[in-house]
C-alpha cells in the first residue's frame, strides 16, 4: 500500500480485543500447538505403559471332534515399567507450558508498547501537519519570490533555504518513523498480511 500522508488511526484495544489479538498471533499459536502436542505425549506415554491384554480364539477339528481354543496374553512390564518415559513426557509438557506462558507475557507487553509508541508518533505527525503542512515546493516558491523582489539578500536566502530543507527532512523522518511504528504494531498483533491484503484478518 502507498504510504499516505494521512496515517492510519491508532488502535488501542480494550482487554477483550487485546486477548483476541494475542491468541491469534502466529508465535502464540505455535507455542500453544507445541504445548498441546506435549500434553498429548503424556497421554501416549501413559497408554504405552499400561499392560493391554491380548485375547485370541482358535478353532479346528480333530477327527469328529470340534476344538475351540482361547488364548489370553497379559504382558507384564517388570523389566521396564516405563515410568521414565511418562516422567519425561510430563517434564516436556511442563516446559512447553512455561514457554507458552512466558511468550504470552512478552507478546502482551510488546503489543501494549507498540500501540503506545505508534500513538505518540501519530500525534506528533498530526501536530506537524496541523502546524504547517505547507509543501516544500510552496515554501521554496515563496522564498524565491521574496529574494527576487530584493527583500532579502542572497546569504539570507541560502540560510532560509537550508532551514526549509532541514524542516522538510525532519518531516520526512517523522513520517517514516510513524509508518515504521505502524508496521511494528501490525507485526506484533499478527495483522500485517491482512493489512497488505494477502490474507483474511487474524481475528477471523
Amino acid at each position: 500500500p502507498a504510504l499516505d500522508v494521512v496515517l492510519p488511526t491508532p488502535v488501542i484495544p480494550h482487554d477483550a480485543a487485546l486477548e483476541q489479538l494475542l491468541l491469534h498471533t502466529p508465535q502464540l499459536r505455535a507455542a500453544q500447538a507445541r504445548m498441546e502436542a506435549a500434553r498429548g505425549g503424556i497421554e501416549l506415554a501413559e497408554r504405552e505403559r499400561r499392560a493391554d491384554p491380548t485375547v485370541g480364539v482358535r478353532g479346528g477339528r480333530d477327527g469328529s471332534d470340534t476344538l475351540v481354543g482361547l488364548n489370553l496374553t497379559i504382558p507384564l512390564n517388570v523389566r521396564n515399567p516405563r515410568r521414565a518415559e511418562v516422567d519425561a513426557a510430563r517434564a516436556q509438557a511442563l516446559a512447553a507450558e512455561y514457554e507458552r506462558n512466558a511468550l504470552y507475557q512478552q507478546t502482551r507487553a510488546r503489543l501494549a508498547g507498540d500501540a503506545a509508541r505508534y500513538r505518540l508518533v501519530f500525534d506528533a505527525w498530526e501536530e506537524w501537519r496541523r502546524g504547517g503542512g505547507v509543501t516544500l515546493g510552496e515554501r521554496t516558491a515563496l522564498l524565491n519570490q521574496v529574494w527576487e523582489s530584493g527583500e532579502i539578500s542572497a546569504s539570507d536566502y541560502l540560510v532560509q533555504l537550508q532551514e526549509t530543507l532541514d524542516t522538510e527532512t525532519d518531516a520526512a523522518e517523522l513520517h517514516g518513523t510513524a509508518w515504521a511504528a505502524w508496521s511494528e504494531w501490525l507485526a506484533a498483533s499478527g495483522q500485517m498480511t491482512a493489512w497488505l491484503g494477502l490474507s483474511t484478518p487474524a481475528q477471523k
